[in-house]
């Protein structure tokens, strides 16, 4: 645009009264007190942070360690160390359910009750149990891959060629319904 026409522009904004907003007294003074009612909260959550974390830091060491690590679980005789990292963590929560009687993981009731009943199982018919349970191919396939690990490392189970076989005076299978 040329200079003429946007000198133009703003003649006529002026004549008809569209000239830059002013800020009016009362507006400007709501203003100021919006900021100084922010000013005051973000205060007030500043304080409340570094009291929170005063409060933190006066705890005694094994304290924090307490509140941020879960206690771990006693593996007793079980030589779990070897096993990967999801088994053993299957494995840590039955030992959890059999010494706290924590509730046991959905996977592993399913795979003990089949065994329980069964008093042997390949890992095809576990499969089999899993996707009648509403599992789908994938969870089915490496759940019994799992279980065919975790059994025999917490005497629950001897591997037997293909096949599983109960060790009926396991605690764990006598300690289930």
């Amino acid at each position: 645009m040329s200079d003429d026409l946007l000198a133009e522009i703003d003649k006529l904004q002026e004549e008809i009264g569209a000239s830059k907003p002013t800020t009016k007294p009362e507006d400007e003074a709501k203003l100021q007190e919006k900021k100084a009612e922010t000013k005051k909260k973000a205060d007030e959550a500043r304080a409340k942070s570094q009291a929170k974390k005063a409060k933190a830091e006066s705890k005694p060491e094994t304290e924090k360690k307490k509140s941020a690590k879960k206690a771990p679980v006693s593996t007793g005789s079980y030589d779990i160390e070897s096993l990967p990292k999801k088994v053993q963590d299957k494995a840590k929560n039955a030992i959890a359910a059999l010494q706290a009687g924590k509730p046991l993981s959905r996977y592993t009731l399913i795979a003990l009750e089949h065994l329980k009943e069964k008093k042997e199982f390949e890992r095809k018919e576990l499969i089999e149990v899993y996707l009648e349970k509403g599992l789908k191919q994938s969870t089915a396939n490496s759940q019994a891959t799992q279980m065919r690990k975790l059994m025999p490392a917490l005497g629950i189970a001897v591997l037997d060629g293909s096949k599983l076989k109960a060790n009926m005076s396991s605690e764990f299978l006598t300690s289930i319904g």
